[in-house]
């Protein structure tokens, strides 16, 4: 069965050419921006920042935020024109971690959890690979903690995210019917909220605190359960990945023009698509280059 990352699903469900020119012909992702690279440097920070703990106990944050800036320039935004904006917000939020990791509480929470988990939830049609960013595991009540992290406030669509049944549904299916908890956490201010407080508005005092978590367990269960139910009556939100997963295997890139996104595009110069056009609705529409 073939195996699929979750973002590329999203991304061919966004727009299948999109995923034809990054993913089949191997040019630019789109995802290889500066607020991806942003992100992930986040996520490999803190591994960071627990490897130095480990190999140099009695450091400080110099010394940490020395491996940072390395790391930085191999997976960080280092080069873009607002490098020093993406590293003032990337350095508050892994200097808030290092304090969390070093304090006596947090060192002795920290032996039991493991950083950037690759799981695999077996669908229909395909396997997805998805992160659990953080994996807590209690051996007394054999009870596990999946952990989906974002820099920044609470938001609604966070609670719709796909990563949060998949991850539900890759547990239960490495482990049936062990007791799992999904959770939400939340690392600090993001970008936008940087954004609001420099141009003096308000957006920074919603901002969540460092570490705010969201429990989400019952709604990932549901979801799950609901696409696992061969008697349902309506759609599950994860059958749209089943369908992505076929038509990438079809090879079927239809266009998706939409006039927001296509002007964002990376490929928007080379792309046949026309937002205002109908003729370019279709994957291999009369006249339209492949």
């Amino acid at each position: 069965m073939p195996i699929f990352r979750l973002h590329e699903l999203e991304q061919y469900l966004a727009c299948p050419r999109q995923y034809k020119y990054a993913r089949s012909y191997g040019l630019l992702d789109p995802a290889e921006d500066a607020v991806y690279r942003f992100h992930r440097y986040i996520r490999k920070g803190m591994q960071e920042l627990r490897d130095v703990k480990t190999a140099l106990p009695a450091s400080g944050w110099q010394t940490a935020e020395t491996h940072l800036r390395t790391l930085w320039e191999q997976e960080g935004p280092a080069g873009h024109a607002y490098d020093a904006f993406y590293w003032q917000v990337a350095e508050r939020i892994l200097r808030e971690e290092w304090r969390a990791i070093t304090s006596p509480e947090g060192a002795k929470a920290s032996e039991r959890m493991l950083l950037a988990q690759p799981l695999y939830a077996r669908l229909r049609q395909c396997i997805v690979e998805v992160t659990a960013d953080r994996m807590i595991a209690d051996a007394a009540t054999q009870l596990t903690v999946l952990v989906r992290l974002h820099t920044g406030r609470p938001l609604d669509e966070h609670t719709k995210d796909l990563t949060l049944p998949l991850y539900y549904l890759a547990h239960q299916q490495q482990h049936p019917d062990a007791p799992v908890e999904i959770l939400l956490a939340y690392a600090g201010t993001t970008l936008a909220e940087e954004t609001d407080e420099a141009e003096g508005t308000d957006g920074a005092a919603e901002a969540s605190e460092p570490g705010s978590l969201k429990d989400v367990t019952e709604k990932a269960r549901s979801a799950a359960t609901k696409y696992l139910n061969p008697l349902r009556k309506t759609r599950s939100a994860l059958d749209k990945l089943d369908e992505a997963a076929l038509g990438i295997l079809a090879q079927e890139f239809a266009l998706h023009p939409n006039e927001r996104r296509c002007a964002a595009c990376a490929f928007c110069y080379v792309c046949p698509s026309d937002p205002e056009s109908t003729n370019t609705t279709t994957a291999t529409g009369a006249g339209a280059p492949a």
